[in-house]
Order: C-alpha cells, then sequence, then structure tokens
C-alpha cells in the first residue's frame, strides 16, 4: 500500500507528467447556470485580524516552477480544466500544484458601481478558465474578464460575471455589521454566493507560505490502518464549521476527507459526523459531564442548540469505543466576544480540548486524534446589537494551544488550518474564504480544509 500511495503523492506533486501539447485554452462557450437557491444557513455566532503566530510547519524544497509554456506542452488537455469533482484536482494540497483548480473569489460591487480588481493566492501567469461556482458556466477572456500584467483579474463592464450589489450586501436590522459601518450586512449563503466564482490558473512563482503540519507518523492506529488498507471508521466533533455549514455545491470537508482517505489509501472508510453547529468547546465539555440520570439536560449548553446537542453527543457515545480516526474541530465559537472580551481564554480552551481528548481515550485508548485548528472567521464584524467581536479571539494562539497538545500526547496529531490559511490571506480577502460572510467556509475553503487535513494524515 505505501507504493501505491507514494505514486499517488507523486503524481499529485507533479501534475505536469504527461505528454500532450495543447494550447491551453478552456472551452469559451457559456452555459447557464442551474437556478440552485438554497434556503441558506444562519451564523449562530459572532471579532480584528489576530497578531501573527510562529506556524508549525514552513514549506521548503518547492520543486523547481516551470514555464507556462512548459507546463502546457506536459499537461494532458483533461488536467486544464475542472468541470466537476475530481479528488485529483480537489484534494491535492494547493500548494504542490503549479494549476491552481478552482480558487474561490467573491466580488462585491464598489462605490463606483464597478468592481475592483480580482487578487488570487498567486500572481496568475495564464487564466485557463474562470467558471461560476457550481462549475456549468464558464466565461469568456476578454469579454468577461482581462488579465493584467501584475497577475490581477479585472472585471470588464458588460461582464457576465456580476457582482454581489452592494443593495444586497448592505441590509438593515440584521444580526451583524462592519465595525465600520452604519447599517448591516449578510449572513446567509442563499446571497453571499450570488458573487462567488472559482478561476483555475497556472503560477510560476513559489509558494512561501506555511505547509500542512506532517503528522502520520504520530498517528499509530491510523496509519497501520491505511497502511494495510483495511476500513477507517472516521468520527468527527466539533461546531458547525465541522458539520459542514457555508457550503452550497460541494460537500463538506469531512465528507471530502473521508473520500480521500480512500483515495490515498485504498482504505474503506465509514463516516459519523456529530459535529454540533453553534456549540462551543465549555458546553462540550458540559455534555462529557453530563449524568442523565441525575438531571434530564446538561448544564451549561445553550437551549437554542440543546436538542441537537444531545442528539449528536448520543453518536458520540456510541462511536466513541469503534472510531479508528477521531477529528476534532472545534473554536470557531469560542473565539466570539460573548465567551469574553478575547473569546475564551486560550488556556481554558486547552484544557477543554484536552477533556474531549481524555473522554474519547478512556473508551478508546488506542484511536488515533487529528486537531483540526479552525479557520479565520470575519475579522470585520461585531454583533449589530452588543458590539462584541466575531472573532475576538486570536486564532493563532488557538493553533498553538493544539499544537502543544498534540506534541505531548501520543497518537495525536494537528491539521494547521489556520495557519496554511493566513498564507492565503496575504493576498486573498477573508470574503473569498466565506460562504455565508460571516464564519463558516464556502466551498473554496472547505477544500482548503480537506487539502490540509489529508495532507497531515499522509504527509503530503
Amino acid at each position: 500500500m505505501q507504493k501505491v500511495l507514494a505514486a499517488i503523492v507523486c503524481a499529485a506533486v507533479a501534475v505536469a507528467s504527461a505528454g500532450c501539447n495543447t494550447s491551453g485554452t478552456a472551452d469559451s462557450s457559456s452555459v447557464s447556470a442551474g437556478g440552485y437557491n438554497p434556503a441558506g444557513n444562519m451564523a449562530e455566532n459572532t471579532g480584528a485580524q489576530p497578531g501573527g503566530q510562529e506556524d508549525t510547519a514552513v514549506n521548503e524544497n518547492n520543486p523547481a516552477m516551470l514555464t507556462v509554456e512548459q507546463l502546457l506542452a506536459l499537461t494532458p488537455q483533461k488536467m486544464l480544466s475542472c468541470a466537476g469533482y475530481d479528488e485529483e484536482k480537489f484534494l491535492t494540497p494547493f500548494y504542490r500544484s503549479q494549476i491552481q483548480y478552482n480558487e474561490g473569489f467573491f466580488l462585491l460591487e464598489n462605490e463606483a458601481g464597478g468592481v475592483d480588481d480580482v487578487s488570487f493566492a498567486f500572481p496568475v501567469k495564464k487564466i485557463l478558465e474562470i467558471r461560476s461556482n457550481d462549475l456549468n458556466t464558464v466565461y469568456r477572456e476578454g469579454e468577461d474578464y482581462v488579465l493584467n500584467d501584475d497577475g490581477t483579474v479585472s472585471i470588464p463592464a458588460g461582464s457576465a460575471i456580476r457582482p454581489l450589489s452592494r443593495s444586497e450586501f448592505f441590509t438593515t436590522g440584521g444580526q451583524w455589521k462592519w465595525d465600520t459601518s452604519a447599517g448591516t450586512v449578510i449572513n446567509t449563503t442563499s446571497t453571499m454566493y450570488k458573487g462567488q466564482y472559482v478561476c483555475t490558473y497556472i503560477r510560476t512563482d513559489e509558494y512561501e507560505g506555511y505547509t500542512a503540519n506532517a503528522c502520520r507518523e504520530e498517528l499509530t492506529a491510523f496509519r497501520e490502518k491505511t497502511d494495510a488498507g483495511e476500513k477507517v471508521e472516521i468520527l468527527v466533533l466539533g461546531d458547525s464549521i465541522a458539520a459542514g455549514a457555508g457550503r452550497k455545491d460541494f460537500d463538506s470537508w469531512a465528507d471530502m476527507v473521508a473520500d480521500g482517505i480512500s483515495w490515498l489509501s485504498g482504505s474503506k472508510t465509514e463516516l459519523f459526523n456529530a459535529a454540533v453547529p453553534g456549540i462551543h468547546s465549555g458546553e462540550y465539555v458540559a455534555l462529557i459531564d453530563w449524568d442523565p440520570e441525575e438531571s434530564d439536560n446538561p448544564n451549561g449548553v445553550a437551549a437554542g442548540i440543546l436538542e441537537d446537542a444531545k442528539k449528536k453527543f448520543s453518536v458520540t457515545q456510541e462511536r466513541k469505543s469503534t472510531a479508528d480516526l477521531v477529528i476534532i474541530g472545534i473554536g470557531g465559537n469560542d473565539a466570539g466576544g460573548w465567551c469574553g472580551a478575547n473569546g475564551t481564554a486560550v488556556s481554558t480552551y486547552s484544557a477543554n480540548v484536552e477533556k474531549m481528548i481524555s473522554y474519547i481515550r478512556e473508551a478508546n485508548p488506542d484511536c488515533s486524534i487529528l486537531l483540526v485548528s479552525c479557520m479565520q472567521t470575519n475579522p470585520k464584524i461585531v454583533d449589530a446589537a452588543t458590539g462584541n467581536k466575531l472573532a475576538a479571539a486570536d486564532f493563532g494562539a488557538y493553533e498553538a494551544a493544539l499544537k502543544e497538545i498534540a506534541d505531548a500526547r501520543e497518537n495525536v496529531g494537528l491539521a494547521n488550518v489556520y495557519g496554511v490559511e493566513r498564507g492565503l490571506l496575504e493576498r486573498k480577502q477573508i470574503e473569498d474564504m466565506l460562504g455565508d460572510n460571516i464564519n463558516h467556509p464556502s466551498d473554496y475553503m472547505a477544500r482548503v480544509y480537506a487539502q490540509v487535513i489529508l495532507a497531515s494524515l499522509f504527509d503530503l
């Protein structure tokens, strides 16, 4: 199985590996998008961009960059487009490929009624295609978008690529507002995705950000199962981000991780997602401490999530002793100003996660546990009524705390999603990463989650 895995990883790292001389241009015909109109998921919670933290995995030894011409000459035509879900294109870490597949970007109408130029994770050297978020519409270069010399993209007047209008983005009477604006802003996927698009392009600049932590060696039970090609049972604990909130046209990161494990190892997977939207780490500890024989409900769990929390916790109770891999992704709600002026204190957050690990380990001493740091929620947003910051906590400090826990425990690893995302935010805007403008990942950011988690599990 190791040879199979190595072959797959090599293919993922060197996307341009087969001979096929093509022009590299995508089909420019315009296809009308399907009328998908989800009900949208409302943000459950409510903070300044965190200060720098020393991260855990700095990218080194990138393969030499090919020129655009070399890449086009070596790459099969089918690898120059991404018209649907594809494991290699969706799940290969973005920093391992010169072709950036379906990188998401959000467009908001500017004050002059136009659209600001778009900056991507890397300066764009050649656009292969720009599509609608659902991938059903392909836009025309020259008419709908123009590649600028500085690697940004302009959207000309008359383009079929339309931004979300300011009248739709800025609302009245909503729960959330920019900390610098008088009115409130949207917080639903049904509206936010009107301005979401994806671009597949070629980069020739090397990646200088953080890569995923390599923790396969630490995750003994998971490594042995996947090396042998045996079935892997996965249990996911966490909040709405782990539950899949924010997505629209594609699967949650948890589902993509389960699929990716099968793709990379040949092992069948069974996923049990017991994540609870709206929960923070202290409330999860309240569930752990709860004795149903003494009280009908746990003490300290918000009424709005109580029934769902009890239902999902019953899944955890049932599966904690049989899971081979437990993924814990919690922290988005802890970061909110309603958990304190700076969110849940780092020491408290760390202690709560430790208790979650001990709870699993008491029933299942040998299972592998992967901690997943939380993405950056929108640092511009405050609660319109209370002024509480949505992202009051330092997400980097939370990630550092998780790293300390993983380093101190056996069979525990860390997927440093926040650290990798922080590198992307050097050039991208926070709205590119959000499916609801508040605190849930867009389809694109969900893929980043899956890429970082899989790269951590398989040392990609």
